[in-house]
């Protein structure tokens, strides 16, 4: 069994290099510079750059005595559960670091660690327990709580974990680190506290513009604000969608809000394509279809009847059933101009060889504008009892004057 079943055991090492070591003590609060966070390990996820800059603060923070072996009775046990964490033997790191929390419940150190193998096994709940107990014992390393706020995001806890993330960030702001964007973000998002996930976001792309994910999560509330008539703050909002796709430009959730402005522009071509490239993500079938339906309407509108086909049946697919009627009456009637061009050119030519189409194509236009009654019933019952009849008594006299050829 290893420790890289649910997350990265990467720091290992760099914890017992902090425990064997005699640390330079830490300011009580770090500046809020960018060289604050010059200590934190690179590509490393929040539970590990939380452990070492943890580990570093709990050493700075406690007295004497902890930092002697001889006089802490769990020093033994604490080293050698690190060790077992650094080759990856999770069952007997938890062991020790858990015989070290017995031996002395006081030191938050213990906790921390303790806390750092049990998420790192995926024991969430129970490192949810030591942080919290490392931190009560240590209130002011803020990189307990946000080791705390971690394991509570790992079970979906989203306002807990916003709560603690907004206690470390209160605690110390040194603890704004680009591993805390994503969760934090996710926490206050997942939290239904918009104000706070939209302030942190601005946040984020003020201290690291090349941070993609909260560029996209400012996109999607400016997309969210209306103006009177419930069009979205496209002037606000266009800036920092596409910021966010030079960031991320092959990522579909971007490429799905980004049609979604570019279809309030009334720019149809373009948010077509994107929203064809957004439906390869599955989850975005259904707002991919909406915008391919939009799109179909506005090439109705702009006489671009082809057009209008060609994106309904794309997005007719993936579309749910209760924008399938929707769907229907708008590819009839987009259909209907062909028909009128088709059996015109017919009739003119006396081209009987294409009168067989032309009624297929009507019974075609006929089945589907009937199916879309639910969603337009005055237009579908206008066509239904005025154009169609029309078209069809015009079609069975050319199919009766062919008839003896």
């Amino acid at each position: 069994m290893t420790m890289r079943r649910n997350t990265t055991w990467l720091w290992g090492a760099a914890l017992i290099t902090g425990a064997l070591a005699a640390p330079a003590p830490l300011p009580a609060q770090a500046p809020t510079t960018p060289a604050a966070t010059q200590a934190e390990p690179q590509h490393a996820g929040l539970f590990e750059v939380a452990a070492v800059l943890g580990r570093q603060k709990a050493q700075a923070l406690e007295g004497p005595a902890h930092r002697s072996a001889r006089a802490n009775p769990g020093a033994a046990a604490n080293a050698a559960g690190l060790a077992f964490a650094a080759h990856d033997q999770v069952d007997s790191a938890i062991a020790k670091l858990r015989a070290a929390v017995q031996a002395d419940s006081t030191v938050a150190r213990y906790h921390g660690d303790l806390a750092f193998a049990l998420a790192a096994a995926g024991q969430f709940d129970q490192a949810e327990d030591e942080y919290r107990a490392a931190f009560r014992l240590q209130g002011a390393n803020a990189w307990y709580a946000v080791g705390l706020g971690a394991s509570q995001v790992a079970q979906q806890q989203w306002r807990q974990a916003a709560a603690s993330f907004s206690l470390a960030i209160a605690t110390d702001s040194a603890v704004i680190i680009k591993p805390l964007i994503g969760p934090a973000g996710e926490a206050f998002q997942n939290a239904g506290m918009r104000q706070e996930s939209e302030d942190w976001s601005r946040m984020a792309v003020g201290r690291f513009p090349d941070e993609p994910l909260p560029w996209l999560r400012l996109a999607s509330y400016a997309y969210m604000r209306r103006d009177s008539a419930g069009v979205p703050d496209t002037a606000a909002g266009l800036p920092i969608i596409r910021r966010y796709r030079v960031l991320h430009p092959d990522d579909h959730a971007g490429e799905m809000l980004y049609a979604e402005y570019l279809m309030v522009e009334g720019k149809a071509d373009s948010a077509a394509r994107l929203a064809l490239l957004a439906s390869a993500d599955t989850s975005n079938r259904t707002l991919a279809s909406s915008i391919l339906l939009k799109a179909g309407v506005h090439y109705i509108q702009a006489r671009k009847f082809d057009s209008a086909v060609v994106v309904l049946q794309q997005g007719r697919p993936m579309a749910p059933a209760h924008y399938l009627p929707e769907f229907d009456l708008t590819i009839g009637m987009a259909r209907l101009p062909a028909l009128s061009a088709m059996y015109n050119d017919a009739a003119s030519h006396s081209d009987c060889s294409r009168a067989h189409t032309v009624d297929t194509m009507l019974v075609s236009i006929t089945a589907a504008i009937t199916a879309g009654t639910s969603a337009d019933s005055a237009t579908a019952t206008t066509l239904l009892g005025n154009q169609i009849p029309q078209f069809r008594s015009a079609i069975d006299r050319f199919k009766q004057s062919c008839s003896g050829r």
